[in-house]
């Protein structure tokens, strides 16, 4: 038995595609390397899918992570063999050796060392909830920074709307509202209550999802 993934697959699934993918798709129309991406603000609003879809679109790569030694991230580093990218998640978190290394391969300039070559042309994607703890000059050195808030009402019931079609259910417009109006402003809580709603109406007949039950207790 398998779980219907309700996180977004591709850009028709991304609410907020409109900034994040002509910067990649303009790059590649001009054969250049897309500039270095930074998606900050707080969990839970959809980080990781946005850079792992952007991975997908420039068509090579790969994961480091935060607390990796200056070592094993120069080694990811010159492992690339130009017009990569990497995804660094919790960039706030790297240690400062670390830190140091990936601000100079972002500039082009050689790591040092054994190293004396720049880094081939990559891209950096960086996430990080607690952007004032990242490094400022590794901050600096991002051609994009998407600052994620919380997502509006709207865009919840559009998200909710998605995820119906994806889990077999026919969603209302009135539903989709009130599940958006319960989600704090996060895909993810929303996702988590369409499930409950289908269990409750989930039967053997054709399923449509007309109103969403108030909760016990409310007038």
């Amino acid at each position: 038995m398998t779980k219907k993934r309700l996180r977004p697959e591709s850009w028709d699934d991304l609410t907020r595609r409109a900034v994040v993918r002509p910067l990649v798709t303009a790059a590649k129309g001009r054969q250049e390397q897309p500039d270095h991406v930074l998606l900050s603000g707080p969990p839970r609003l959809g980080k990781t899918a946005m850079a792992s879809l952007i991975l997908a679109e420039i068509g090579d790569g790969k994961r480091a992570y935060a607390g990796q030694s200056s070592a094993e991230i120069t080694a990811e580093l010159y492992s690339l063999d130009g017009g990569e990218a990497i995804f660094v998640d919790e960039l706030h978190a790297l240690r400062p050796e670390a830190a140091e290394v990936v601000q100079l391969a972002m500039e082009g300039a050689p790591i040092g060392g054994r190293f004396a070559d720049p880094v081939p042309p990559w891209t950096l994607i960086g996430a990080t909830t607690k952007l004032g703890q990242s490094e400022a000059p590794i901050r600096e050195g991002f051609g994009l920074h998407l600052a994620l808030g919380y997502y509006s009402v709207e865009d919840i019931a559009q998200i909710a709307q998605r995820s119906a079609i994806k889990l077999g259910i026919e969603l209302q417009p009135t539903a989709a509202a009130e599940i958006a109006s319960r989600s704090r402003g996060v895909p993810r809580i929303a996702n988590r209550l369409l499930r409950r709603v289908r269990d409750v109406y989930d039967n053997p007949t054709p399923k449509q999802v007309n109103e969403v039950p108030r909760r016990a207790g409310r007038r």
